[in-house]
């Protein structure tokens, strides 16, 4: 439960900083497929999956700091590339 709502919390605040996920979520929230979500979703998939593996490595035994350093990456990176 603890994880879907951090997900839901990730895809809420990415939404807010950036423009042009908040159109790709409205469009998916709308049903209006987009072919540019693929791609970009199988390439996340890539990532998460590499990442995974190297987290299982070295995973915390406190899970919130451990969502919480997940999450200042992730809007690290966001911040960097725009």
């Amino acid at each position: 439960m603890v994880g879907a709502s951090s997900l839901c919390t990730l895809l809420a605040g990415t939404s807010i900083i950036n423009p042009e996920f908040r159109a790709v979520m409205s469009n998916l929230i709308a049903g209006d497929p987009s072919g540019q979500l693929a791609a970009t979703a199988a390439r996340a998939l890539g990532y998460v999956h590499s990442f995974s593996g190297v987290l299982g490595d070295y995973r915390m035994d406190n899970t919130p700091a451990f969502g919480f350093g997940i999450l200042a990456v992730v809007l690290t990176a966001m911040m960097v590339k725009a």
